[in-house]
């Protein structure tokens, strides 16, 4: 009698039909144990991925209908989860608070008049809500969030804004915004409302823009002589790739990438530039090391390939930690699955400089899935722990949580 079950949850993910499923038969068997349950619940879509910053998560009608079967069951109550815990937020005064209440607040107050009585309309609250918060500019508000939740509703199991939004849909709200501050009266509570949002939303459209530029790279990779050391003159012909973190920028601490041919193989240059050098983690001895400390988990570099951007065949991947320790594996696509026990006969040296460290990394052209165009799907990427956060960067803008996303990769043009 005296123990309570919180149960985890995340009510703004029952766009995917198997998820809602999922959490509602496991509560209805906590429920069969114990009295005493409640509902641990997330409403930090902006932290949990950081990728929405900026955006909207509006979901009323998932509200509605979730607190409607929560009083069925009953449980006897739930927490909302809305704030940041991030190491890397820390840093930023006031980044652990709910440091974008534009675009939070709604689905919290229509959840706490909800909890109160859930035979309530949805539609009702949120009608009285338009007209009493944005008072002139209701009209233009309604469409903005009515926009919001239909995006949101049509999901699915998407997990990053841009699967989620076009950008168009973006701009068709950055209107809506500018337009609603235009109708509300100057230096009105109403105008204050407004212009909270539009400083939440601006970077995050531009952010979306930002996207469509470096999404699906291309570059041509020059042939050069020789299988060894190459001159600096070869690598000066050599395209030059910048990885891009989260929000499509370059980080503080960048990594370059140089890309050169031979006729047998595909040869690449890894600068990682690193100020924290005694902060490298560099766990993995082994190669193919999977158990812990797995090579993915220390500093380093993962680079995936596939014959193209559609094709279903398996893909290979490498991942190289800064002390040159390498696991080369075949990939299945459908399956995520790694068979470590192929081996790419890939040559790998690492050298450590006054901050950085540098992976020379020559690839036999066998070992790839070369298109008969003689084109390459690949995506780089950084894991960065040094440092209080772990940082995530590619060279095609990571979408979604996935690494191995050949329709999201760059394109490889080989001379042959």
């Amino acid at each position: 009698p005296n123990v309570a079950v919180m149960y985890c949850r995340s009510r703004g993910g029952f766009t995917s039909a198997d998820y809602k499923e999922e959490i509602r038969r496991g509560l209805t068997q906590w429920k069969e144990k114990v009295a005493n349950i409640y509902c641990w619940e997330y409403y930090n879509e902006i932290f949990m991925n950081s990728s929405w910053k900026g955006y909207p998560a509006f979901y009323p009608q998932l509200i509605q209908d979730d607190l409607r079967w929560l009083a069925t069951l009953p449980t006897k109550g739930e927490f909302i989860e809305a704030e940041s815990w991030r190491a890397e937020d820390y840093s930023v005064p006031g980044m652990t608070k709910i440091n974008y209440p534009g675009m939070q607040h709604l689905n919290l107050y229509l959840t706490a008049r909800l909890l109160w009585d859930p035979k309530q309309d949805v539609r009702e609250l949120t009608d009285e809500y338009f007209k009493a918060f944005y008072g002139p500019a209701e009209k233009e508000m309604r469409q903005f969030w009515d926009m919001a939740e239909k995006a949101w509703m049509a999901k699915g199991k998407a997990t990053t804004p841009s699967q989620v939004y076009t950008t168009e849909d973006l701009e068709k709200m950055l209107t809506l915004l500018k337009k609603a501050e235009a109708a509300a009266p100057a230096s009105s509570a109403y105008t204050q409302r407004i212009s909270l949002l539009l400083e939440e939303f601006k970077p995050a459209a531009q952010k979306q823009q930002l996207l469509e530029k470096l999404r699906h790279p291309i570059v041509k990779i020059p042939e050069v002589s020789g299988a060894g050391n190459h001159t600096e003159q070869d690598w000066d012909s050599a395209p030059l790739i910048t990885l891009v973190d989260r929000s499509y920028s370059t980080p503080q601490q960048p990594t370059h990438v140089r890309l050169l041919q031979t006729r047998d193989d595909l040869v690449l240059e890894v600068t990682c530039f690193e100020p924290l050098g005694s902060a490298v983690v560099a766990g993995a001895t082994k190669q193919d090391q999977m158990d812990a400390p797995a090579v993915w988990t220390d500093d380093s570099i993962e680079l995936f390939f596939s014959e193209s951007k559609t094709t279903k065949s398996p893909g290979v991947q490498f991942v190289i930690n800064s002390k040159g320790v390498l696991l080369d594996a075949k990939l299945d696509q459908e399956t995520a699955m790694l068979n470590p026990k192929w081996n790419s006969d890939a040559r790998v040296s690492a050298r450590t400089e006054p901050g950085k460290w540098i992976l020379n990394i020559s690839i036999p052209l066998k070992s790839l899935p070369v298109s008969e165009a003689s084109s390459l799907a690949m995506n780089i990427y950084r894991n960065r722990f040094a440092g209080e956060a772990m940082v995530q960067t590619s060279w095609a803008p990571l979408v979604g949580g996935k690494y191995f996303q050949p329709e999201e990769f760059g394109t490889l043009k080989l001379s042959h």
